[in-house]
């Protein structure tokens, strides 16, 4: 038997205060990358701390100061009460590792969100 998506909703996410987040990452203006030789080659890295999963990145934008990804992502979240969101902005070093160029933590119960609110 196939159970609907409404099903899920009605009896797993709202008696667990569990809910999907639904975050996307649109453009970045005057992003200073941290190569010498050129401009930043930026992804935006986003996640949900929740026992290690939910983690996205955009894809990266080579050598460009004024990257558009217009990417949207889903996270499941297993307590909205309890979970922050990190957005980070990030530069892609290959082969060195990625370094953080900006970086942002959002409280999710902090948005007051409500069931089933855009």
């Amino acid at each position: 038997e196939t159970v609907t998506h409404q099903w899920y909703v009605d009896n797993v996410l709202t008696l667990r205060n569990t809910g999907l987040v639904c975050v996307t990452a649109k453009r970045a203006e005057n992003v200073i990358g941290t190569d010498l030789i050129s401009k930043a080659d930026s992804y935006v890295r986003m996640y949900v701390k929740s026992k290690g999963k939910g983690k996205t990145n955009t894809e990266v934008i080579d050598n460009n100061n004024d990257p558009t990804w217009d990417h949207t992502s889903y996270m499941l979240v297993d307590d909205m009460n309890e979970r922050k969101l990190t957005v980070a902005v990030m530069d892609e070093n290959s082969p060195l590792p990625d370094v953080v160029i900006g970086e942002k933590v959002i409280d999710l119960k902090s948005l007051n969100l409500t069931p089933n609110e855009s």
